[in-house]
């Protein structure tokens, strides 16, 4: 690989680490707000904290979605199996996104190790 495709991967990756840590953070916010008080009364919360809690759930469920499209689109345009890929990216979101470039990255390297 030349330089200039490695920092293209290098910053990819970084990217797709953020997206992936932010997801994760996305959950851990709305799970803590149950595990906050368990015998609090939900009619207690403010509509602030009921209109943010909604507000992460659906970032978190346009990730997984927005990777299983983009999954499904990219492992078509290489000849993969887009049903599998597109699960994959529905059910682990940005990990998803992480294994498929992984593969390429190493399909890339198989090439170049072959041809040389």
């Amino acid at each position: 690989m030349n330089v200039h495709t490695t920092k293209v991967y290098n910053k990819l990756a970084l990217l797709l680490l953020v997206l992936y840590l932010l997801s994760l953070s996305v959950g851990w916010t709305t799970k803590a707000w149950q595990l906050y008080a368990p015998g609090f009364p939900s009619d207690a919360l403010t509509i602030q904290t009921k209109i943010l809690h909604l507000c992460f759930y659906l970032f978190q469920m346009l990730v997984y979605i927005g990777s299983a499209i983009w999954l499904f689109m990219q492992s078509k345009k290489t000849g993969k199996s887009q049903w599998v890929w597109a699960f994959l990216g529905l059910f682990s979101g940005v990990l998803g996104l992480i294994l498929w470039f992984l593969f390429q990255i190493n399909e890339k390297m198989e090439k170049q190790i072959s041809n040389s």
